[in-house]
């Protein structure tokens, strides 16, 4: 038994164990503008800048995938008919983004 347990901790560090890829994600949360974007009454042009800068910042530290929340509270921060615009994207719930294209 104890030639077993000497065995394992030598297994587990073989080469033939490591991932070949690692996903490093994070979740940037919209609701009650937590992450991003700062608050609802700046223009899209500085959410947008707002967006790059954070997924700059994360990309330089390693993060290779990431969970953009954007269906915060029943609304969506797309333009969809059967979506309201969210709130924490404009300001007020319903509210197209101006200019509105659909993304951002």
């Amino acid at each position: 038994m104890s030639i077993l347990s000497f065995c394992l901790p030598l297994m587990a560090q073989s080469d033939n164990l490591q991932p070949k890829r690692e996903l490093r994600d994070v979740w940037i949360a919209t609701v009650r503008n937590n992450d991003w974007p700062s608050n609802g009454d700046i223009d899209p042009a500085a959410q947008q800048k707002e967006l790059l800068e954070i997924l700059d910042s994360h990309q330089k530290t390693g993060i290779n995938s990431i969970c953009l929340q954007v269906r915060p509270s029943a609304d969506a921060f797309y333009g969809r008919e059967s979506e309201l615009w969210s709130q924490f994207l404009t300001g007020k719930q319903g509210e197209v983004p101006d200019p509105s294209t659909g993304t951002l």
